[in-house]
């Protein structure tokens, strides 16, 4: 069975020059935190701003098969992002495969204290990366503090998703849980927290189809 070798895991990476690390982890990480439609907005108004995230706000986890990931009642540290093979979240009797390209309790991101609604379990061997809540915020502030774009509109984002009622096609057991929205879904809450959908520094990433379901 084929691996993924992280970057965390080569030792001689880890003796690299600072600046090394920093473009490294860039370019491993950009392309992954861009698969979510806010992440990719931030990276366009504040490319420091998710460049730091790259460096320091993301850790990589290798599951085996049937590695649980989260159980119900954990406390949510970070948002996941499905890197390879496929992850089962499941909750009061419903549940949705998740594969590459999805994402789980991005809730830790906006909700203190977020407690995981559901269990999530490796399928197969998959590889995943974190987020680590805290570490967002506090890049977030540094931004806001130098008036950077990015941390005003996370935080609209922010105020609209906990504000959201999550109907989209889902099971209701699973809405408003680990599983929040699909990439449509969080689009629309995008646009709300720009405001109007030809804002200025809003588009759709060329790389997505919005007339996929």
């Amino acid at each position: 069975v084929k691996s993924r070798t992280s970057s965390q895991g080569i030792a001689l990476l880890q003796d690299l020059p600072l600046q090394l690390k920093t473009d490294l982890n860039l370019e491993i990480f950009l392309p992954i935190l861009r698969q979510h439609p806010l992440l990719e907005e931030l990276a366009v108004l504040d490319y420091g701003c998710i460049k730091q995230m790259c460096s320091v706000a993301v850790s990589e986890h290798a599951l085996i098969k049937k590695e649980i990931l989260f159980s119900e009642g954990d406390i949510g540290e970070r948002m996941y992002f499905v890197i390879s093979g496929t992850m089962c979240y499941q909750r009061a009797g419903a549940g949705k495969n998740c594969h590459k390209g999805d994402w789980l309790s991005e809730a830790a991101l906006w909700m203190d204290g977020w407690l995981h609604r559901g269990r999530c379990q490796a399928v197969s061997r998959s590889d995943i990366v974190g987020l680590n809540a805290k570490d967002f915020h506090s890049i977030l502030e540094v931004s806001m503090a130098n008036q950077g774009r990015a941390a005003e509109l996370a935080y609209r984002y922010g105020l609209h998703f906990v504000r959201d009622d999550c109907v989209y096609h889902v099971e209701e057991m699973l809405r408003c849980t680990d599983i929040w929205g699909d990439y449509h879904h969080l689009h629309t809450i995008l646009k709300k927290a720009v405001g109007q959908e030809n804002h200025s520094f809003f588009r759709v990433p060329t790389w997505v189809s919005m007339g996929e379901t």
